[in-house]
């Protein structure tokens, strides 16, 4: 259970690094 929530939080640590990767190109791209 506890390695599962441990992962858990990677996974959304991990999503808000994409999501501001994302964010970060597409205003890169867009200017």
């Amino acid at each position: 259970m506890l390695f599962f929530l441990k992962n858990m939080d990677f996974l959304h640590i991990f999503l808000q690094k994409v999501n501001i990767f994302r964010i970060f190109t597409l205003e890169t791209f867009t200017k």
